[in-house]
């Protein structure tokens, strides 16, 4: 495999066009919840993976998305290519993009989010024993 040929193929993961954003939105959204499952089955902080838990999986996606969206702000300081793909920006966007990078990439661990669900499920269970049906606002679940 040549180096042009390899670059080619991973041309996406500095977009210049929508068809290449796209990529680089689904393939960072994926190798982020990917890593997450991988390490959520490999840690023993959490229980046995499931896909019954795959609906615990959709911060992550979100977190996923952000990094995403905030690799692409950081990108268009250096690429113009990439900046006039993602239209006006300003010095604003480069720090939010810098935070959400900061406060998304550790969404990636599964055992804060499984501790959250957690959280969530005891509280709704301690209420609809305490009151026998959930708190206002809660689901039953």
């Amino acid at each position: 495999m040549s180096w042009s040929h390899l670059a080619s193929t991973l041309a996406f993961l500095v977009p210049h066009d929508k068809a290449e954003l796209g990529k680089f939105y689904f393939f960072i959204i994926a190798l982020c919840l990917s890593i997450n499952i991988i390490w959520d089955i490999c840690t023993s902080k959490t229980p046995r993976f499931h896909l019954d838990r795959l609906s615990e999986k959709v911060i992550t996606v979100v977190a996923a998305t952000t990094i995403a969206s905030s690799l692409l702000v950081c990108m268009a300081v250096v690429d113009p290519k990439v900046y006039t793909l993602i239209g006006d920006f300003t010095l604003t966007l480069v720090l939010a993009g810098v935070a959400g990078l900061l406060v998304s990439i550790p969404e990636i661990d599964p055992v804060p989010g499984y501790q959250r669900a957690q959280w969530r499920r005891t509280s709704l269970r301690e209420s609809i024993q305490s009151h026998g049906q959930p708190a206002q606002g809660e689901e039953r679940g």
